[in-house]
């Protein structure tokens, strides 16, 4: 997945070079160069996503009887993105969020606490995703809720959950 963003930033930003380079030695008006602005900010858009999926990891560290968190770490750089009790963690289930553009599924996992439901190990693949929702669930002694109702947005990343009775 990153492998081919990669690909397509590079290819991207070695097309607009070559075409403001072309403007710029050829003599083109100013204007007629500058009309390549938008597309090195795309392409600084592109370079960015890539860079933060080659080297952002999802960090989940869930303590018995304590608290759990959630935390993005790039280049040494940690960002919580949620945090709460042990004891309000429903369990988490197995997902196929989505099916992208390219046609190939994109699974991940949900952890489910009271409202919420955070989306995690996205891109992994489907045999990892299980074991590591059977782990999970088997730490914390859960089962995966029947009536679990998922709304997931592939667009904004976001998985919102809806569980109408709690797990003891």
């Amino acid at each position: 997945q990153t492998l081919s963003l990669g690909g397509f930033t590079l290819t991207w930003n070695a097309i607009v070079g070559m075409w403001t380079g072309a403007a710029l030695t050829g003599g083109a008006p100013i204007l007629f160069t500058a009309f390549s602005i938008p597309f090195w900010m795309a392409g600084a858009g592109l370079a960015k996503q890539t860079f933060t999926k080659a080297f952002t990891t999802t960090r989940l560290v869930i303590e018995r009887g304590g608290a759990f968190t959630i935390t993005e770490e790039s280049l040494k750089r940690q960002t919580p993105t949620a945090h709460g009790r042990t004891s309000d963690l429903m369990g988490c289930s197995d997902v196929e969020v989505l099916v992208r553009e390219d046609g190939v599924p994109l699974h991940g996992l949900r952890l489910v606490e009271g409202d919420n439901a955070y989306a995690i190990g996205l891109g992994l693949e489907e045999a990892e995703v299980r074991w590591l929702c059977k782990a999970i669930n088997t730490f914390l002694g859960r089962e995966v809720p029947a009536d679990l109702e998922i709304v997931s947005d592939l667009r904004t990343g976001t998985i919102k959950g809806r569980a109408q009775r709690r797990l003891e």
